[in-house]
């Protein structure tokens, strides 16, 4: 089995335990993955008890995680067999790729792939790219939205339902909750199920007959109940500070009034709703001045008034509200019925253009493969017995829809699941970690227990102990089973298992000890600019912050590193450098951007991986007011934009002019911006400027054609040449990640081109409809990545995309972000058991009114809001391996308010409900330590229970002003405001500066030839934006989620591999006996049967322009007697290098090739070179000049090499059927 002694007892049991069910809850940092690898590698190894790779499943969450997990089994799998060489080692590696070690969402798609006859589906279907899915769903949102208009039998209903409403079909209207609505669906395995059960709940007008009343009866139990826990800390506070003052009158106004109505709600009757129905609340009993002080006062008034403004909004309760039934109810059970019937007809319009497309995307895999193994019991038992055993990593992410499948698959007891329950945080994804939770409810500790066997890994082989300490206190005060689902208990704490040096002893002179630091901005939590501060924000003066305490760090300002950290690589300690440093968020978004911007203001190399701000960049928002002016020239603004920018350069002055000569001309009539360029240019007073107008409406004729007669990529990237936009933008601050932002639009272009709904062919028109639509529903694409990610630089990314990751210094920034409750106020809301709820409007009064269904649904999702925020912390904080940042705003006395509370507890948990009050994740980290007597101090507190001592990090509050001023110098020194006067200088001494800077290596052409190179390589040297054809890298498909056997396969025509077909089709055309269509087909036949060219790809194949080119004056000169015709015809011949370039004359360079075909007549050569390019008309002309260079060393080659002088060179086009000859000049000689 596996090596001892480097397992712990519990990972041990997880490794080795068999013929059960096991469930690994393993903490942050404890080796989960290394854990499930070396169980598999163990199975694999046994020669005894012989398990096949392909008799194990293996699910992994995402494709990286995958690739991950093939290459450790694949390495520990090679490791044992160099030391024994065993047959069996050596069978099961070379089998390891046929494994089933794959995302569920792969695995699901091979298993549809391999059964598609028994779903009725196509087996050449494709995968739709999930852009294409948004701009196709926003297309049948609309769609679906007439046809509903179109139906009269519910165009009254449907008047009711969007009354009062934003009816937009983009951004946040109403009607996106229809998609969002279908996406929901998308996780749930009973779809269907859904649908009829919420129709029974809408459907139903009297409460007392639905699940849902039950459901909000238990939910206010809750809350009563917290609200007499409230109460009961306010008397608490008033024994302390006000000596009983208030104690008597809070019991008998509020806790015999509050206990009444918990006793009602738990016997089941009536009462509580008339009591809460009249409550309107005492107000708060004054004290006699001097008695007790304002602080005490405020504190205990506060919690009243909570509890007051709680019991007064359970007055709006459905249960409660006795006019609920007569106002709502009806409209609720209409409006709810007519929104799930349009989500119906929503997914049925999307399930068609699905299949008319030959499309599935990752939900229908997921479906039609429970579809499969619950309709076939062949099937299931064919994979439960094939799968010996399965394993499932991050198994606390799964959904409903997705542990149904596993189900499936499962026996009872060979079911191998990782995860950890505190990182579950894709609530986005539907994951549902409750799913986890009562597995683990119902398995043993040990291995006596019968069942499942429960499993729980708490050593860290990740963090320094004291990050770990700072972590479990935090965490074992606010992580309860209230508000988590679970609580931090002895099986959740974090041990230190890896041990680092002391601190102390690899730390600079004056470095502070402490590992973990809480630096506080005394602040409101505010978002806002001050125009005080010179409009400086909270997350600039945070930036200041940071930027200084990094650059002490790594000693960036002359001095030494401020510590060492250990390299786990080199397995030594070395100097902290910026690349060791993480700024973690919680959404990045545009606040990440402006962090960065103080950063590298500072000083601070950063790479940013923000998925926001693509389209605010001004490189993009150029190239998109390019394609859109192209798209329509009336686009006024779009079009003043294009004209400004540097690629035209229209100045202010010049659109002044240009404005006042179409008010001199047309007087008062309204001439829209582009009438008024099209005049100027036609018959403009100055002629410069005229001129200049006409070059650039010609340009953009020019374009425009193209774009719309050819390839949308290929117009992009004629823009970028024949403007030099790249090398512009390259030479711009940031000019690397500019540059990336334009190849990434470009190949944006090239994979919309491919987008299943495009068959009819691509249009401009709709690469902008879909652009705008993205933009109209705040959607985005992240920043290409640059060079820059992978130097020494601080990187800034969001909480969610660190997760599985780890990093010595860890920031974490503005951790006093409120809460984002958008979800928690739309006019729809869902949920799996109590379905939809609606924000329901009064037909009478337009006022609108919560659904029970809406009240139910909001108050769970508050619930799992929370808990998902708490576990998205302690994501954050166990990423650090050696030191945690902690950044946040608050306003002094707030944060005392929260250390004065904490003071009065006796050092245990903090309540349920005051954590649910906080509002981000600095109130949470606030209360878990609150009552340390660092910050008990700091805050001149004083305490009346038990503190916390000891070095458990290091607190600062730093004043907002010195920050501000800070940006603003940062500003200053950017803007390069510190400026030296420069001394007049004589001509002499310029002259010389210029002949110092102009100087170039005489043989610098020579130093850049290679001494070996292709003939590509050397037409197309040096060009900076030479054309690469990615365009079958950006359709490729990982091996696990393509399937199949391996062999040739393609979903569609695209060009490269049609290209490449159509070579083939050239080189192995039997032309002895003459060529015709029967010839043609009967070779492309063969290929296909010899595996050379995907079926597919072999439809695509265009037959007769492989005859055109036979039939043509040059292609029939093969037929002749003495013709000698070479195929494929690779060369090798010497260059002198002067030929190439100027100063490298003498060098000879190696040049390699393959010609297309040399026809060797009597009289001399002939060279072909065939080309596939989707070309036509006036672009072949322009396509051909550009092969030009490349098809006369062609000629230069053949005809050194053979002997003979070339007659001619061509070059055939086969898309348009088109011979063009090239001119060849010396290069022959």
């Amino acid at each position: 089995m596996s090596d001892g002694p480097r397992w712990t007892k519990q990972q041990r049991m997880a490794i080795e335990t068999l013929d059960r069910d096991v469930l690994v809850t393993a903490s942050a940092g404890t080796g989960k993955t290394a854990v499930l690898s070396q169980r598999c590698v163990d199975i694999l190894a046994d020669e005894k008890d012989v398990t096949e790779v392909e008799r194990m499943l293996v699910l992994t969450f995402t494709e990286a995680a995958a690739e991950e997990m093939l290459a450790r089994i694949g390495t520990e799998l090679r490791k044992r067999y160099q030391q024994g060489r065993s047959v069996h080692l050596k069978r099961q590696m070379l089998m390891l790729d046929a494994a089933y070690i794959s995302t569920i969402d792969s695995f699901c798609n091979r298993l549809v792939s391999e059964h598609f006859h028994k779903l009725g589906i196509d087996p050449t279907f494709r995968i739709i790219d999930r852009d294409e899915q948004k701009l196709l769903k926003s297309e049948l949102l609309d769609a679906t939205i007439e046809q509903a208009w179109n139906d009269e039998t519910i165009v009254p209903a449907i008047h009711q339902l969007l009354s009062g409403r934003n009816v937009q079909s983009s951004g946040r209207g109403f009607l996106r909750n229809i998609i969002s609505a279908s996406e929901f669906l998308d996780s749930v395995a009973d779809r269907q199920g859904w649908f009829e059960r919420a129709r029974l709940l809408a459907g139903t007008e009297c409460l007392a007959e639905t699940e849902l009343a039950d459901e909000q009866r238990e939910l206010l139990a809750e809350k009563l109940k917290e609200q007499r826990d409230k109460l009961e800390h306010a008397i608490m506070i008033d024994s302390v500070m006000c000596g009983g003052f208030w104690g008597d009158w809070i019991r008998q106004e509020y806790v015999e009034f509050v206990d009444e109505c918990m006793a009602s709600c738990l016997r089941g009757d009536d009462r509580f709703t008339e009591l809460l129905g009249e409550f309107s609340g005492p107000r708060f009993k004054s004290a006699p001045k001097g008695e007790v002080t304002r602080e005490a006062k405020d504190l205990v008034k506060e919690v009243i008034d909570d509890v007051k403004g709680c019991l007064k909004e359970m007055a709006e309760l459905a249960i409660v509200n006795g006019r609920y039934e007569e106002i709502v109810a009806r409209e609720a059970a209409g409006q709810t019925q007519l929104m799930l019937r349009l989500v119906e007809m929503f997914d049925a319009n999307y399930a068609r253009a699905k299949r008319e497309m030959n499309c599935l995307d990752f939900a229908d895999l997921e479906h039609l493969a429970l579809q499969l193994l619950r309709s076939s019991e062949r099937i299931r038992g064919h994979y439960r017995e094939k799968f010996r055993y399965i394993f499932v990593d991050e198994y606390q992410d799964t959904n409903t829809l997705q542990n149904a499948i596993l189900a499936e698959l499962a026996k009872g007891d060979n079911t191998f699941v990782v995860g950890d329950i505190k990182q579950s945080i894709y609530a986005f994804r539907q994951a549902r970690p409750e799913i986890f939770m009562e597995r683990l409810g119902s398995a043993g500790d040990s291995l006596a227990d019968g069942g499942s066997l429960r499993v729980d890994l708490s050593d860290n082989f990740r963090s320094r102990e004291g990050v770990l300490d700072f972590a479990n206190t935090v965490f074992g005060r606010v992580m309860s089973e209230g508000m988590a689902g679970l609580g931090y208990d002895e099986r959740a704490m974090l041990r230190a298992g890896f041990e680092y040096e002391d601190v102390a002893s690899i730390s600079g002179d004056g470095a502070d000890g402490a590992v973990v630091e809480l630096k506080l901005i005394d602040e409101t939590e505010s978002d806002g600019a001050d125009p005080a501060d010179g409009a400086v924000t909270k997350i600039e003066r945070q930036g200041a912050l940071i930027a200084e305490r990094i650059r002490r760090m790594v000693g960036g300002d002359g001095g030494g590193a401020e510590f060492k950290i250990y390299d786990r690589h080199a397995e030594c300690y070395r100097d902290v450098e910026y690349g060791d440093i993480v700024i973690l968020m919680r959404s990045p978004g545009a606040r990440g951007g402006e962090l960065a911007d103080v950063l590298q203001l500072a000083d601070v190399p950063v790479s940013s991986d923000s998925s926001v701000g693509y389209f605010d960049t001004t490189e993009i928002t150029d190239a998109v007011s390019l394609l859109k002016v192209l798209d329509n020239p009336q686009r006024d603004i779009e079009l003043a934009a294009v004209l400004r920018s540097p690629v035209f350069g229209v100045t202010d002055s010049e659109f002044a002019r240009v404005r006042m000569e179409a008010r001199k001309e047309r007087g008062d009539e309204k001439v829209s911006f582009y009438e008024a360029v099209v005049g100027y240019a036609e018959a403009g007073e100055e002629a410069a400027l005229a001129g200049k107008l006409r070059a650039v409406l010609e340009k953009l004729r020019e374009w425009r054609s193209q774009a719309r007669r050819g390839s949308l990529a290929d117009m992009l990237w004629r823009f970028y040449r024949e403007t030099g936009y790249l090398s512009y933008v390259s030479a711009l601050a940031n000019g690397r990640q500019r540059r990336s932002n334009l190849l990434k639009l470009h190949d944006r272009a090239i994979e919309f081109e491919g987008f299943a709904s495009n068959a009819g062919g691509t249009s401009l028109t709709r690469f902008v409809e879909f652009i705008e639509r993205l933009l109209a529903e705040e959607g985005d694409w992240a920043p290409a990545q640059n060079e820059q990610a992978g130097e020494n630089a601080v990187r800034i990314m969001s909480v969610h995309r660190s997760k599985g990751l780890e990093y010595p210094v860890v920031i974490l920034a503005e951790l006093d972000k409120q809460f984002n409750t958008q979800d928690l106020i739309g006019d729809c809301v869902l949920d799996e058991k109590s379905t939809m709820g609606l924000k329901v409007v009064d037909a009478e009064s337009g006022g609108k009114f919560d659904s029970i269904a809406r009240q139910v649904i909001c108050e769970k999702a508050k619930r799992t809001l929370l808990a998902e925020e708490l576990r998205i912390l302690y994501v954050a904080m166990t990423r650090a391996r050696e030191r945690l940042v902690l950044v946040g705003s608050k306003k002094a006395d707030k944060v005392r308010q929260i250390v004065q509370t904490c003071a009065m507890f006796d050092g245990g948990g903090v309540a349920d409900w005051l954590l649910r009050k906080a509002k981000s994740h600095l109130d949470w980290i606030l209360y878990g330590v609150g009552n340390h007597a660092k910050l008990v101090k700091m805050f001149a507190v004083e305490s009346e229970g038990a503190m916390m001592n000891g070095e458990l990090f290091a607190a600062e509050m730093v004043e907002r002003d010195d920050l501000s001023a800070e940006v603003a110098r940062l500003r200053e020194l950017g803007r390069g405001s510190e400026t030296v006067e420069a001394e007049e200088v004589g001509g002499e001494m310029v002259e010389r500066v210029k002949e110092v800077v102009g100087w170039r290596y005489p043989w610098e052409g020579a130093a850049e030839l290679p001494a070996k190179s292709s003939v590509s390589e050397l037409t197309h040297r040096d060009d900076e934006f030479a054309k690469m054809d990615v365009s079958g890298a950006l359709g490729r498909q990982p091996r696990a989620v393509a399937g199949g056997d391996g062999k040739a396969k393609a979903s569609r025509a695209d060009r490269k591999l049609l290209g490449t077909a159509t070579h083939l089709v050239f080189e192995m055309l039997d032309v002895d006996g003459g060529v015709d269509e029967d010839a043609v087909r009967e070779t492309v036949a063969q290929l296909v049967e010899e595996g050379y060219i995907p079926a597919d790809i072999a439809e695509g194949i265009d037959v007769e322009s492989v005859l055109a080119f036979f039939e043509s004056g040059i292609g029939s000169t093969v037929f002749e007697a003495d013709s000698v015709v070479r195929r494929e015809w690779p060369f090798t011949y010497g260059v002198d290098g002067g030929r190439l370039t100027a100063g490298s004359e003498g060098e000879k360079i190696v040049v390699q090739g393959i010609v297309d075909m040399v026809i060797e007549r009597p009289s001399g050569l002939m060279i072909v070179d065939f080309k596939t390019d989707n070309v036509r008309g006036d672009a072949v002309a322009e396509r051909a000049a550009g092969y030009a260079e490349q098809v006369r060393h062609y000629a230069a080659a053949a005809g050194a090499v053979l002997g003979r002088p070339v007659e001619g060179a061509y070059l055939y086009f086969a898309t348009p059927r088109e011979m063009v000859e090239v001119e060849l000049g010396s290069r022959t000689d």
